[in-house]
């Protein structure tokens, strides 16, 4: 008769901090959130001046995952968008050609009253509760950094990468397996970018819809739009303490996601 042994993997998503932080510290409700999900992954920001550290946990959110189903089927889907027609949410969306490329920032994720207290991220979040602008360079020298009048960021400007990379795998205690199985985006936010002070305590990643190498134009027939004004969709969104940022202040953004 032939024995299969089951092996559950366990991958290795323990956040970390320089206070040592470990996820068995959060409660059950945070763990459902944040953990216990399809697709998981973290966020590490990195103060330049000061060398402090947070790191904290993202939620992928539901128009992330229907992202990701269209990808993975390579199939469009009758996906629910909002807006306020008669007719109706269920539409028909392509999400073939949109990439992961943009992010955003924003003031919406803790209390005005209370800087301490996140507010969110929940499932069906689409968006920033309160975007910021980055402000926008020339579109010559720096063609599509920003999108949208300045609210959505190119990940890869100023120095930012995105990768895939090596992520721990137990799969029992003694046998432990490193796999490329994680995304890592790396994205900054420079000291001239947004009017300062600037409240920061929420971010998103974007996908974008593409056409070929470049952001496409919504409306193709248009001559009036182009690909600034580009489709998209919130795949990601994490909340935070409100962190102050002075005209002298930068940061980095390490987001993980998990797979």
């Amino acid at each position: 008769m032939e024995h299969r042994i089951a092996h559950a993997d366990s991958k290795n998503v323990t956040p970390r901090d320089s206070n040592s932080f470990s996820v068995s510290q959060l409660s059950k409700e945070m763990i459902d959130k944040h953990y216990n999900k399809p697709i998981t992954g973290h966020v590490i920001i990195s103060d330049a001046k000061t060398g402090e550290v947070l790191e904290t946990p993202n939620l992928v959110l539901l128009g992330g995952r229907e992202f990701v189903a269209q990808k993975i089927a390579d199939l469009a889907a009758n996906v629910l968008i909002p807006n306020t027609s008669s007719n109706g949410e269920t539409s028909s969306i392509n999400l073939a050609n949109y990439k992961i490329r943009y992010f955003g920032v924003g003031s919406g994720g803790a209390s005005v009253s209370n800087a301490l207290s996140k507010i969110g991220p929940y499932d069906d979040d689409t968006n920033l509760r309160a975007p910021a602008s980055f402000g926008t360079k020339d579109s010559v020298n720096y063609p599509y950094d920003y999108l949208h009048g300045g609210k959505l960021k190119r990940i890869e400007a100023d120095g930012g990468k995105i990768e895939i990379v090596a992520e721990s795998h137990t799969i029992t205690n003694s046998v432990n397996i490193s796999a490329m199985t994680t995304i890592k985006y790396t994205m900054y936010i420079e000291r001239q970018e947004i009017s300062r002070p600037f409240l920061f305590n929420e971010a998103s990643l974007y996908a974008v819809e593409y056409a070929g190498d470049v952001p496409a134009s919504p409306n193709s027939n248009d001559s009036t739009t182009s690909g600034y004004a580009a489709n998209y969709r919130a795949f990601a969104r994490f909340t935070t303490s409100t962190k102050v940022l002075d005209t002298t202040d930068s940061l980095k953004i390490e987001w993980f996601i998990l797979t």
